[in-house]
């Protein structure tokens, strides 16, 4: 938000690699293989599966790509790919809990389960995934000379396998082990379907959302002042006393039509409830200027009853100007250290900011919810909070989210008449 003194950079923690193939690796490495080369053709997808925690490598630092991966490796990699959990593990193998689920749900033949250490066929691994994912076989021709079996076929048609061209014919190779680089290759777009990739990180996509409509080019900037010719649309800047004197007229007569102003903030140490400063003398300027209002509070919300203790600040503070745009819940992540709020879990964050857009529904306003892409990624649940109206932070030409939202905060550079220094400018897409 609003030049805050504080580093408004992220600092994510590294995803915990998961142990596979019975071998120990730190995290920072697991991403970094020695004998993993950018321009290999199985780069992306050792990077994609290690990223996400399903594999790890030898302590040696290597992931040794062409060598050939077991039954119990092969399992516990595709139905770790694939969401699954394991059963009941047993003192006899590392992979008997994979094997075990495999099996009693009819995917794996006992032959396999009984013989884990031995090389996993290209074959039967094709076989055991389309029997997990329930993929409908298809009886289409063959385009591989060497297997017309419907489990290979099934996968090539959905774009998962491709096979390889020799002397300009394209084989299988079915009774050949798989390597773990194939393995990897062929769990990638099944690990990563139905999701969104942010950095690193591979998101599940929430289907409850609508998706982001609008499109690049129609955003266009005049004067520092950015708009959208494809349909409503107004502006707006947002404030705090960082901004100091306000010459509300003049920013009336810019062309301004609302003004989000932070009506004040928790310490992110001390846990202190704080009005700010300039709260009063701001939404009687900008009401007597004729502008719409909006509120935000900055929370640092560790618990549901801080965040209700911050919605029943803000109403107890509100008076009796009139607030056309939302009430907004502002949690972001503190750059400087230690912070109270360091590693709050998802599932905190988001009952905090629905308990607080609840009390603020309650109360007769429109709730919303402020947020960065690390955070509507990362931080909170979004499905869970689909009820309110999102207030998006990017700085860019254009928002690049992938899901809707009411507001866009896109600049905290503006240059506004009637105001000395820097100013984050919005545009707002809904009628309020």
């Amino acid at each position: 938000m609003t030049k805050r003194p504080m580093s408004r950079r992220i600092v994510s923690g590294a995803l915990a690699a998961a142990l596979l193939y019975g071998c120990t690796l730190s995290a920072a490495a697991a991403t970094r293989f020695s004998d993993l080369h950018s321009k290999a053709w199985y780069y992306s997808s050792i990077n994609t599966l290690a990223d996400a925690g399903l594999i790890a490598g030898y302590t040696d630092n290597t992931f040794r790509p062409d060598r050939k991966a077991t039954v119990g490796e092969s399992v516990k990699l595709i139905l770790s790919a694939c969401g699954i959990s394991p059963g009941q593990q047993t003192e006899e193998h590392w992979a008997s809990g994979y094997l075990t689920r495999a099996a009693e749900n009819g995917w794996l033949t006992e032959s396999l389960r009984s013989q884990p250490d031995l090389p996993m066929s290209r074959i039967d691994a094709a076989k055991l995934l389309v029997s997990i994912l329930q993929l409908p076989l298809t009886e289409e021709t063959s385009p591989f000379i060497d297997t017309a079996d419907p489990a290979v076929l099934t996968l090539y048609r959905a774009g998962i396998i491709s096979g390889s061209y020799r002397d300009g014919i394209l084989e299988f190779r079915p009774e050949d082990g798989i390597s773990r680089a194939e393995l990897c290759a062929i769990l990638k777009p099944v690990y990563t379907r139905g999701k969104l990739q942010y950095g690193s990180h591979w998101v599940d996509i929430t289907d409850n959302l609508p998706v982001n409509p609008y499109k690049p080019e129609h955003f266009q900037q005049e004067n520092g002042i950015t708009r959208y010719i494809a349909g409503e649309s107004t502006i707006g800047i947002d404030v705090s006393y960082y901004q100091k004197d306000i010459d509300w007229s003049q920013v009336k007569d810019s062309g301004i039509d609302f003004v989000m102003i932070r009506l004040g903030y928790r310490g992110y140490t001390s846990g202190k409830l704080v009005l700010d400063e300039r709260f009063r003398e701001y939404i009687r300027g900008a009401s007597d200027a004729g502008l719409d209002i909006g509120i935000y509070f900055f929370s640092q919300a560790i618990s549901v009853e801080e965040a209700e203790e911050e919605a029943q600040f803000v109403l107890n503070n509100l008076g009796e100007y009139a607030i056309e745009y939302p009430i907004v819940f502002d949690w972001e992540i503190i750059g400087v250290r230690p912070a109270r709020t360091d590693g709050l879990s998802k599932e905190i964050l988001t009952a905090a900011a629905n308990r607080f857009c609840e009390r603020i529904s309650e109360a007769g306003y429109t709730p919303a919810i402020y947020f960065t892409k690390y955070l509507g990624y990362l931080s909170y649940d979004l499905g869970a909070l689909s009820s309110y109206d999102f207030w998006f932070a990017e700085y860019s030409q254009a928002p690049s989210f992938y899901y809707d939202f009411a507001m866009w905060q896109y600049s905290d550079n503006g240059k506004i008449p009637g105001i000395s220094g820097p100013v984050d400018m919005n545009l707002c897409f809904k009628s309020y």
